[in-house]
């Protein structure tokens, strides 16, 4: 999502127009119209006169010249037949990489507003900051922002062959590139080297950076990279894999659909490579 698509604020103008894009969930689904995940996003003035209870909003901004809003909708008002939830993944194989990325911003505001109602060091209630996007402790001063957590993401190769592990969380035949979060006091890289180790038991030579991607689950930024085999077997962490294999690039299992960013490294590499050769 470009500057020029998007411009952040925490305070709406005076004079913004009052029709607006509503970023709304409901019991942390995304709620979106018709069922259309290829057109979700609700675009109206007024959300009480839509049939919607709404227990908090915050302004996100303006995207391409009109006002976004992240809203939180009363579980127990129920929704006008128009409107309904649908899964967060799903929309991000589906939506413009654009839309994605703001549902995601709506998602992390709404969730980092509920967890932090209270201070953490003292106990007092939180109060809003006047201009930025904080909470504020009235008695001890304390300010929490939003929380991001940085992860790696890499994509490890060995010429013709990728290494994809496969999570028992994942749906079924689906294999994918292995994660995990950056640790206090480490670098990116040494948190590659550890994380593919640790995961799989290999060790890397070349590291190359690749993107990044807001991942909203729950607040995650994920940092991409793909990494060239050096040596060593196979050997997989139970706690975190039920399997990892090497896979030629013409026949890959299932992996992760378009639009995230470990199907990006897939693709990258596999395009890459074969242009090469």
């Amino acid at each position: 999502m470009s500057q020029s698509e998007f411009v952040p604020g925490v305070l709406a103008p005076a004079n913004i127009n009052k029709a607006a894009n509503w970023l709304m969930f409901l019991n942390d689904k995304p709620v979106i119209v018709g069922g259309q995940v290829k057109n979700p996003i609700p675009y109206f003035e007024n959300p009480s006169r839509m049939g919607l209870t709404i227990d908090n909003r915050f302004y996100l901004g303006l995207f391409r010249g009109e006002a976004c809003y992240a809203a939180s909708l009363d579980p127990l008002a129920g929704l006008p037949a128009e409107f309904t939830v649908c899964d967060m993944k799903l929309m991000l194989a589906q939506l413009p990489e654009a839309w994605f990325q703001l549902v995601g911003l709506a998602q992390q505001i709404l969730t980092w507003d509920r967890n932090h109602q209270y201070c953490g060091a003292c106990g007092s209630h939180t109060h809003f900051h006047a201009a930025d996007r904080a909470k504020v402790c009235p008695d001890c001063g304390l300010q929490n922002y939003p929380r991001l957590s940085p992860c790696i993401i890499t994509l490890v190769t060995n010429k013709d062959k990728v290494l994809l592990g496969r999570s028992p969380r994942f749906i079924p035949d689906l294999y994918s590139t292995l994660a995990g979060y950056i640790e206090p006091g480490e670098t990116v890289e040494q948190a590659v080297h550890r994380e593919v180790k640790e995961e799989v038991g290999v060790e890397l030579a070349k590291l190359e950076y690749v993107k990044s991607q807001p991942w909203p689950f729950p607040h995650s930024l994920m940092l991409g990279f793909i990494a060239e085999y050096q040596q060593g077997e196979i050997r997989v962490d139970e706690d975190e894999l039920e399997d990892a294999q090497w896979w030629h690039i013409d026949k890959l299992p299932l992996i992760p659909p378009q639009g995230t960013i470990s199907r990006v490294l897939i693709d990258f590499y596999i395009e890459r490579y074969k242009a090469r050769v």
